[in-house]
């Protein structure tokens, strides 16, 4: 009886001092909370901008220095006052260290600082000024801060990533980035790329252009011009309109560094751009349109790839040098091959002095004289010869001689320079056609539109 007495006590005594031991533990680490708390409020370095005169960081790229004019609170490279510095950048650095607070305060000694890799710094950053002094940065920790001593001092601590991130800087980090000029694409009236001259004609361009319906043009080395595709062209001003600087690769190279990037005279591709820019003319607008257009340029040379694959760019009136992306500069540099017009097979029928198709030696007279012999015999032919457009230039040199042609369209017309024009349509896979035009072959046309022609030609 006794011991079933005793039981109850000795359970009720064991609870007590688990208790007891769980208040003393919570106690503990309250305390403990406390005091990590307190020593997260530590200041371990404090430094208004204002105080100070220069600030040299050193980082595994090297050492940069900067001074600050007091007369104009303003920062300058120190090694270059040319130097086009982003400020802000030096800003994220001086507002950090207005009040630089420990998260951890680990020990009052240096003798394990290889521990901390503060014997070899990751940055170091030297303050001059009011107050002279001197921040070691070393290791990242497993939770993202970075142990830091002040020099001066024994204690090792941990702080926040953002003064370190920020020090994490090189010379193209901290330029103001050039900027490409704003360009409107339907004010653009004429580019260059790589010799190639591009001009556009508002109102068409008769002389070289048998359908009247095409406005950009390629002009030819003897003077002459081919009219190219109005889609394939925008393409290409909306690549260079719309290209942006990714990065700065040397803020100012010399003549002698062009070569490396490949924007030597030797290697590099160039391009412009003319287009027009509304200016004020200083009249009042009660007066009416108060704006006048301009006629501008902006030019750029094109070198290299880097590792990234990006291009090395470099503006004509400038000399620093940027990069560009792969897939921006490739839709720019297009071979005129590639940018002739697909709307090559309709001419009005006003133009048309006559028509005659061959289909394999069978002749079809379908206009004379600006009309349809038989309407209702050609009518929807003549229509879809006239819409007809090529699905694709031919980017190689794989083209069939037009000796088998299976459809030949000739026509006579009133367009000055162009009293004959010949169509060949030949069969060039299971897909294609290619057309030969005048003796020149560059585009493909689908298949099923050509037997669609040959089929109403041979029910007439």
């Amino acid at each position: 009886m006794k011991k079933k007495k005793m039981l109850p006590l000795i359970l009720m005594t064991l609870l007590l001092v688990v208790l007891a031991i769980s208040f003393f533990a919570l106690k503990k680490n309250n305390e403990s909370e406390k005091e990590e708390t307190e020593e997260a409020s530590e200041v371990i370095l404090q430094a208004e901008e204002k105080s100070m005169l220069t600030l040299s960081i050193t980082n595994g790229q090297g050492t940069m220095e900067f001074t600050r004019d007091a007369s104009e609170g303003t920062w300058k490279y120190t090694e270059d006052e040319d130097f086009p510095l982003d400020t802000t950048k030096i800003t994220a650095i001086t507002d950090s260290l207005s009040e630089l607070k420990a998260v951890r305060h680990l020990e009052d000694t240096l003798d394990n600082i290889n521990e901390y890799g503060l014997d070899n710094p990751a940055y170091t950053l030297k303050i001059t000024g009011d107050n002279n002094v001197t921040l070691y940065i070393g290791n990242k920790t497993t939770t993202g801060n970075y142990y830091a001593y002040t020099d001066g001092s024994d204690t090792v601590y941990t702080i926040e990533s953002t003064l370190p991130d920020s020090l994490n800087i090189t010379e193209n980090d901290i330029v103001i980035m050039e900027e490409v000029p704003s360009i409107t694409d339907s004010d653009v009236y004429g580019l260059v790329i790589n010799g190639a001259q591009y001009d556009y004609f508002e109102s068409g361009n008769e002389q070289y252009d048998y359908t009247l319906s095409n406005n950009w043009f390629a002009k030819e080395n003897d003077g002459t011009y081919i009219a190219l595709d109005t889609t394939a062209v925008n393409d290409v001003i909306t690549a260079i309109t719309g290209m942006t600087y990714t990065g700065c690769a040397q803020y100012k190279a010399s003549e002698d560094e062009l070569a490396k990037f490949g924007l030597d005279n030797e290697n590099k591709k160039s391009v412009t751009i003319k287009y027009r820019e509304s200016e004020s003319t200083g009249e009042s607008e009660t007066e009416g349109d108060n704006s006048v257009k301009i006629e501008k340029e902006f030019s750029f040379d094109i070198g290299n790839q880097n590792e990234d694959g990006d291009y090395y760019v470099k503006a004509s009136d400038s000399n620093m040098i940027n990069t560009v992306s792969k897939d921006s500069i490739e839709a720019m540099l297009k071979d005129t091959k590639l940018l002739i017009t697909k709307n090559a097979f309709g001419i009005n029928i006003s133009s048309v002095t006559s028509l005659k198709a061959d289909v394999k030696g069978t002749s079809y007279d379908i206009a004379e004289n600006g009309e349809l012999t038989d309407s209702s015999k050609y009518d929807a032919v003549y229509k879809e010869i006239f819409d007809l457009q090529a699905e694709s230039v031919i980017e190689d040199d794989t083209t069939i001689l037009p000796i088998d042609s299976e459809l030949t369209l000739t026509y006579n017309t009133s367009v000055a320079g162009f009293d004959t024009v010949t169509m060949e349509f030949t069969k060039y896979n299971g897909s294609y056609y290619q057309a030969t035009i005048n003796g020149d072959t560059n585009l493909l046309v689908l298949k099923t539109k050509i037997d669609s022609i040959i089929s109403q030609l041979g029910e007439t």
